[in-house]
This record gives C-alpha cells, structure tokens and sequence, in this order.
C-alpha cells in the first residue's frame, strides 16, 4: 500500500532521518508472524542480529545461525530475506567473514548496520568484513553486479539512483576480524576498550547503481556513521569538521569550523550526521563513557555555507 513507508537504510534513508513517512502506522495489536530462530546465540557476547532494512514489501537481515549450544562453536553468518507479511523465507546468502561472535555484550560494532540497503527490486550489501559493495535482486537474492571499485565497503547509501561507499583501501586491520591473535574470550574482552577510530583517510565513491559507473571518488578521513547523502549534497564529519561536497562530482562545496566529536569513537558508539532541508544536524558526544553516559552536544549547520 502506498501509504505504508519503507526503511531502506539503517536510519531510514540516506539523509540518516529515523523518521518514516508512513501515514497508518499505529499502536501495536497483534503479532502478524513469528520467525526463526527463537533464541538467538548468547546474551553475553555481540547480537546474532547486525542489520536489517525492508523496501518492496520484503525484509532482508545478517544474521548468525550458527548453533547455540556452545558461543565457541562456529558462526554461520547469511544474508536473508522474507515477506513482509507473512514471513516467508524467501532465500538465503552465505556471509563467509563477519565480525567475530566472541565481541562482548553492547560492545558492538555500531557501523555494521550500515553495509546493508535495499530499494525497490535491488538489495546491496557487502558480503564480508573485506567484501566490496554487491547488488542482488531482492526477489531470488541472486547477484546481478558486483563493484569491484569498492573494495572493502564499510557503509554504504542509495540516494536518487547513485550509490556513495565508504572504502576501505587496506586490508582489515580491527581486532574483530580474525580470532587466532585471541587464544581464550577473556583476552578478547579486552580489546573493545583498546580499540578506537584511528582517524585513518577512507574513499568515498559515488557509483551509478544501475550501471555501476565511478561517478566520482574522495579521499577523506570520515567518522563512522556521519556519511550523508541529499539531492544535491554528501556531507561528512572528516574527525574535525563537517565536509559537504557537491553530489554531482565530489568537488568540495564548504568546510565548517570545527565540531566537537568524541575524543575516542570506541566499537559500541558512533556520533549522528542528519541533514534536512537547509540544516545539517550534528550529535558526537565530546566524552563517551560507556554505560555512564557523557556530555554531549548538538551542532546545527547551513546546508549552504556551513
């Protein structure tokens, strides 16, 4: 029904605005279905569940199915997809190399979610920690292209038939990537409260979806979570700043004096980029303490001159 929203991106869409446009949403009556598993893998370590979208009457999640007798055992991570309406499991893709189970409980990661996005008959997504971006058609979940341009694509949003990836030119460095370095879980634990965004230069590529044509690329440090996309802009905060750059062809259309951000952007947090209208709207917690909150402020930015 066309009065019924959809939620193609983590936070909506690409302009981060956890806000629907659905006109019959309501309080909830009833349970429409119920799906599997009933029990995910274990509460004390990371979610079984890392994303999830919907677009064209069809939800599409990551999840880990690995067995649930013991978190030690083997993760069996895949991209799925059901009806809407009556969850109906639709088909199933292999994810071969995620984020490690083991990761402790509320610890993470934040940014997961945003290598998922689906809109209309197209699903894309990154099918692993070093994966580039993958277009899948939503109804049978088989490829129809790859963008071997993306590399390592760490997030990733649709905006009026372009694609912008965030990329990774190197090889995966975070400690969630690979288990040998961890001999017991007890070390493991450890390295949530170790680790924090380096501040490293990521690639934006800005990619017809259709064709998969380069539109455009930059480089630029950019904080998880802030990259942005409207009609006619790409915004970002590059670790200092808020960066907007002209959506057409990547040329940067003004920089802001600084904003305040978070001294260390751990796995479990990531500040909050919203562009609407003529404001972009800027959340990154100048000190974030896990579990005891933080002070926290809130930037407001022309759209136009920053």
């Amino acid at each position: 029904p066309k009065d019924l929203d959809e939620w193609t991106h983590y936070l909506h869409d690409s302009s981060n605005n956890a806000v629907a446009h659905d006109t019959v949403v309501g309080p909830p009556r009833h349970l429409q279905w119920v799906g599997s598993p009933t029990y995910t893998r274990h509460h004390d370590h990371m979610s079984s569940f890392t994303a999830m979208v919907s677009a064209g009457g069809r939800v599409f999640y990551v999840i880990d199915e690995g067995l649930r007798a013991e978190i030690q055992l083997p993760s069996s991570w895949s991209l799925v997809a059901r009806d809407a309406f009556n969850g109906t499991v639709l088909w199933e893709r292999p994810i071969p190399n995620w984020h490690t189970r083991l990761w402790p409980a509320k610890s993470g990661p934040a940014q997961l979610p945003r290598r998922l996005v689906a809109v209309g008959d197209t699903v894309y997504v990154a099918l692993g920690l070093d994966a580039p971006l993958t277009a899948l058609d939503a109804a049978t979940g088989k490829t129809i292209r790859t963008y071997d341009q993306t590399k390592a694509t760490e997030e990733v949003l649709w905006s009026d038939g372009a694609l912008f990836a965030l990329v990774n030119d190197k090889p995966t460095k975070q400690p969630w990537a690979t288990l040998p370095g961890y001999p017991t879980i007890a070390e493991l634990r450890g390295e949530p409260d170790k680790w924090s965004w380096s501040g490293d230069a990521r690639t934006v590529v800005a990619l017809d979806a259709t064709t998969g044509k380069t539109l455009w690329q930059q480089k630029s440090p950019v904080v998880p979570l802030t990259l942005t996309a409207d009609a006619s802009r790409v915004l970002f905060h590059d670790g200092g700043k808020v960066v907007c750059l002209d959506r057409a062809n990547g040329r940067q259309l003004w920089t802001s004096k600084p904003v305040p951000r978070a001294a260390e952007i751990r796995s479990w947090f990531a500040p909050t980029l919203v562009v609407y209208q003529d404001v972009v709207l800027f959340a990154g917690a100048e000190k974030m303490v896990r579990h005891s909150g933080g002070k926290d402020t809130m930037a407001a930015l022309s759209t136009k001159t920053g």
